[in-house]
């Protein structure tokens, strides 16, 4: 099972990791079959927490767009493989990200994300 975050900024993914509060969680059995998907918030403003957060929620890749050189650290050092600058809609993210395109038995493709405001 492999457990990817994307931080979120409305429906979009977050410019910078430090400013996201919500993470898309989407867990895949190891022939990509979507087994969880869920919004988590973290809403502490340190970014040293975020990671810690997101270790302890067993997240093994992380996807953003910028990260502060200390974050980066962190995320290493706990074993959370970093896809950064990337940018736009999560759903085209987790298209182009997942290659086949994860399957899933659950109920719609990704929990509603509001549009928000463009960053």
């Amino acid at each position: 099972m492999l457990t990817t975050a994307i931080a979120l900024f409305g429906a979009r993914i977050s410019p910078r990791f430090d400013c996201a509060q919500s993470f898309l969680l989407i867990t895949t059995s190891d022939d990509q079959v979507v087994t969880d998907q869920r919004t988590e918030t973290i809403s502490d403003p340190m970014p040293i927490m975020k990671v810690k957060r997101l270790s302890d929620l067993k997240v093994n890749t992380l996807i953003c767009g910028g990260v502060d050189g200390i974050s980066r650290q962190h995320l290493n050092a706990c074993g959370i493989h970093l896809v950064d600058n990337m940018r736009g809609k999560v759903i085209d993210t987790l298209c182009g990200y997942f290659s086949p395109p994860p399957t899933s038995p659950l109920q719609g493709s990704i929990p509603a994300v509001s549009e928000g405001p463009t960053p």
